[in-house]
């Protein structure tokens, strides 16, 4: 980015105390002005960058459309974009989630790396194109095999008679990074399912050493407790998943068909109205 006058060297630095203090309204003027002024791709980057996080996803197109006009082949923000598009709302998914896999796409024409690859194919499951998926994130893997998002995202693709490369693919991720709770759910599913409980109880309990009120994993982990027979901590698991989310129907339903099963019908009953 050019900096060159002292007041613009001045401005950036305050815009960017302003990001760290989570104050983006502020930030954003300053951005602006500093790339309407300098002209400069990486200013109108940074501007982009900040009204796309305070949703003025149109202002925010229109300033990483006028970066790559300045820089054609600037790869930032290319992936800026491609960002904006998979997730801002204000128009057709269809058509935005279109836009987004353009834009990855040349982005991973100049750069073809796990990095840009690893969203491309998370595009190409949204669109409903697991084939496509399935090859970026083995690309993606095949490029970088330490990047633990495209182990995860290629691991969740995988059908039933890949589940032992799944586990793999999972168990290179969570060494990666001991605290991907996702992963940890998911590879604690594959145990539960291969009936290898005392893994899936191993990784149930790591997602809530992660974090300890997530209410998935406490009902992954009220589950498996319910199948091996440890039914007074289920219980009292099942209970603090209800806690977590009270909204959400599952705990409940789940936790009265384990109390139906143990011929508590009444509590059942009471804990479905209540739910």
């Amino acid at each position: 980015m050019t900096t060159g006058r002292k007041s613009d060297r001045d401005s950036w630095v305050k815009a960017l105390k302003f990001e760290e203090d989570q104050n983006l309204q502020a930030a954003l003027p300053i951005w602006k002005r500093l790339a309407e002024e300098t002209n400069d791709a990486g200013f109108f980057l940074r501007y982009g960058w900040a009204a796309d996080r305070l949703g003025l996803w149109p202002e925010s197109e229109a300033a990483y459309l006028r970066s790559l006009n300045l820089k054609p082949e600037f790869v930032a923000a290319m992936q800026a974009i491609a960002s904006l598009f998979a997730h801002r709302t204000d128009m057709a998914e269809i058509d935005s989630f279109e836009a987004s896999k353009a834009w990855w796409l040349k982005a991973s024409e100049l750069s073809p790396t796990a990095e840009i690859l690893t969203p491309l194919g998370a595009v190409y499951v949204a669109l409903g194109d697991s084939t496509a998926a399935r090859a970026t994130f083995e690309k993606a893997v095949r490029i970088d095999p330490s990047y633990e998002e495209a182990l995860y995202n290629l691991a969740s693709l995988l059908p039933d008679e890949e589940s032992s490369r799944a586990i793999a693919l999972l168990e290179s991720a969570v060494k990666i990074d001991p605290d991907y709770l996702i992963a940890r759910q998911l590879l604690g599913r594959l145990f539960q399912h291969r009936k290898d409980y005392g893994q899936a109880e191993h990784e149930f309990r790591e997602c809530l050493r992660i974090s300890p009120k997530e209410y998935w994993s406490l009902l992954y982990l009220a589950n498996l407790l319910a199948v091996v027979g440890n039914l007074a901590e289920s219980e009292t698991v099942y209970r603090e998943a209800i806690n977590s989310n009270p909204t959400d129907r599952a705990a409940p339903e789940f936790f009265a068909n384990m109390l139906e099963e143990l011929g508590r019908r009444n509590e059942a009953e009471a804990l479905r109205e209540s739910s």
